[in-house]
């Protein structure tokens, strides 16, 4: 099984590293730390949702109810963070997509992602992740977004049973020509 979705909604600047923390005493007079979700950070988790909770209703509506199931074996997931180029960006190079390369830092803003994942039921436990692939660059401002590609373990073999079958062919093909060569350099000597 195979998810693909593009969020419409710009990356948000604000992870899960940026938690608040208070130091509050209890009535004894003992001091602990409070720790607590800036609403920056909750917004953005909340706009995550929001949008992932839109486009599996779009989903349900389209194929039917019933189609929609959750991961619940080794998943392979891709994420790619699409920021708005900044406003200092040459006009030559406003087209092409560049690497972003300042905070915030890309494992960060996995961290909520995947949270929320796991929150809306489209995975069942993000530890169930084997292979990760984050990246984190600037597009062209209408292109802006959360790409993220989710694949279980089937779906990832047959994809890498397919690409080394069409590489097997390519070498045969390859090998086929070297052969005809040589044969034909054999026979004009």
């Amino acid at each position: 099984m195979k998810y693909e979705v593009t969020l419409p909604m710009s990356p948000p600047v604000c992870t899960v590293q940026h938690k608040g923390e208070r130091v509050i005493y209890n009535n004894k007079g003992r001091p602990f730390v409070h720790h607590f979700i800036k609403k920056r950070q909750k917004a953005a988790l909340d706009e995550y949702v929001k949008h992932l909770r839109q486009d599996i209703a779009d989903r349900r509506d389209r194929d039917g109810i019933g189609t929609y199931s959750m991961f619940t074996t080794g998943i392979r997931v891709k994420i790619d963070f699409m920021f708005p180029h900044p406003s200092n960006t040459a006009k030559k190079n406003r087209s092409k997509r560049l690497a972003k390369i300042t905070r915030p830092d890309v494992d960060n803003m996995a961290k909520g992602l995947l949270d929320c994942l796991t929150y809306v039921g489209l995975i069942q436990d993000d530890g169930l992740i084997y292979d990760l692939h984050l990246r984190k660059f600037t597009v062209e401002d209408g292109k802006r977004g959360v790409r993220i590609e989710i694949s279980d373990e089937e779906e990832t073999l047959n994809t890498e049973i397919e690409t080394l079958k069409a590489e097997i062919e390519e070498l045969k093909a390859q090998l086929k020509q070297e052969t005809t060569q040589k044969e034909t350099r054999n026979g004009e000597v």
